[in-house]
């Protein structure tokens, strides 16, 4: 039995320190919770702090942007600009700047009158002339091109008229002394200036098949050529 009454009594005793561990633990547990909620305040207070500074450094970022594309666009309008303007200026504070912008502008308005893309036009128009005669040279050496291959096709086709002229005179020669073996007969072609060519040597170079009216028929009964006769002079026997 008293031994059991020890054992009552630690247990109690363990009891009591636990609970008063417990106690202690969760003051301390409740302070670290207090500290801890005290802290995400103050990140939450900072963090909006932080949004409404990132709020206004976006807001003037968006200004400064259209300013600039303000500024880029007032310098396209100016025109061709000095090889140095940039280089010039980038030294120069902005009132500066400004101070000059102000006194070009009173300059400026004093040459109202006078068209301030004048340069940009003179370098526009020369760009379209050097287009314009470049495309005059392409058509020039197209028409020449087109000529030279007008001229072949006309030579070849006055060449071959020839040749076929040629042979069809030499046929009715050949089919002539058969009818007449003591006579000769010639194809004789006529142009518009009454010039006649017959199927030899007589002929021009360099005739155009335009310059031709017709063909007329020559012969002679006794083979003698001063007494060549077109077939309109032949008589009505000599002609059967």
């Amino acid at each position: 039995e008293d031994k059991i009454k020890v054992l009552d009594e630690n247990i109690k005793s363990l009891m009591a320190n636990l609970n008063g561990l417990e106690k202690t633990e969760m003051k301390s547990l409740e302070k670290k919770l207090e500290e801890y909620q005290d802290q995400e305040r103050k990140m939450q207070h900072e963090l909006q702090e932080s949004t409404v500074d990132l709020e206004k450094v976006s807001s003037k970022l968006s200004l400064l942007l259209k300013k600039k594309d303000e500024c880029l666009k007032a310098t396209r309008n100016l025109g061709v600009l000095p090889s140095d303007a940039y280089e010039k200026y980038a030294d120069m504070s902005s009132k500066e700047l400004y101070f000059k912008l102000d006194n070009c502008n009173q300059e400026l308005k004093k040459l109202s009158h006078v068209n301030k893309k004048a340069m940009d036009q003179y370098l526009q128009f020369s760009e379209h002339k050097e287009k314009l005669l470049q495309r005059r040279d392409e058509a020039d050496r197209a028409h020449k091109s087109i000529n030279e291959f007008i001229s072949t096709l006309d030579q070849r086709k006055n060449e071959n008229m020839q040749m076929t002229f040629k042979q069809v005179s030499k046929y009715f020669n050949e089919t002539f002394l058969k009818l007449v073996p003591q006579g000769t007969a010639h194809l004789v072609m006529r142009r518009h200036d009454n010039f006649e060519e017959e199927d030899r040597a007589t002929q021009r170079e360099g005739s155009s098949v335009e310059e031709y009216t017709g063909v007329c028929i020559r012969v002679s009964f006794t083979g003698k050529s001063n007494e060549m006769k077109d077939i309109q002079q032949l008589s009505g026997g000599q002609k059967s």
